[in-house]
């Protein structure tokens, strides 16, 4: 039940109604997907969570010298839309997505609520440019909510104590 309302809050904060302003905002943003699964389990989750697909997929069936932590698909995504490095977000939960973003140009974002490993937390707090613990943390950054202390590498933790190092 945890994981399936974990999936969920996930979704909604990724996939909200498009029909405001905020939701097709947020839709233009996230049209781009690089997983470390083949293109037929990506799609059938997408399908089998109701989300719509992305535009591009980046999977295993990507050439092994292109794939992350490689910034090829960072370089066809910015092409293809035309867009330049500082209006992307790379958001991952391990190292190979930053150093991907980081070897891209590209901003890079950590899922700190996709694992509980305090190696991987305090790497991601000290070099990411921004760090989420929570999908609710994620979701009002997306959206120019104020939480402060929440997003920033070396930031406090929720409640206010600093990050163990």
């Amino acid at each position: 039940l945890e994981k399936k309302n974990k999936a969920e809050d996930i979704t909604r904060v990724l996939y909200p109604n498009d029909s405001t302003w905020e939701g097709k905002r947020l839709r233009v943003k996230q049209q781009y997907v690089l997983s470390s699964a083949s293109l037929q389990d990506i799609l059938r989750d997408y399908r089998e969570n109701d989300l719509p697909a992305p535009d591009m997929v980046f999977g295993w069936e990507v050439p092994r010298e292109k794939r992350k932590p490689q910034p090829d698909a960072l370089y066809e995504i910015m092409s293809h839309f035309d867009l330049k490095p500082e209006e992307l977000l790379v958001l991952d939960d391990l190292k190979p997505g930053y150093d991907m973003a980081k070897a891209g140009g590209v901003r890079f974002a950590a899922a700190g609520w996709a694992n509980d490993i305090p190696e991987i937390e305090r790497f991601m707090r000290k070099n990411c440019d921004l760090y989420f613990k929570t999908v609710a943390e994620f979701r009002a950054h997306l959206f120019e909510e104020e939480k402060p202390g929440c997003c920033l590498p070396g930031s406090a933790e929720p409640s206010g104590e600093p990050p163990a190092v």
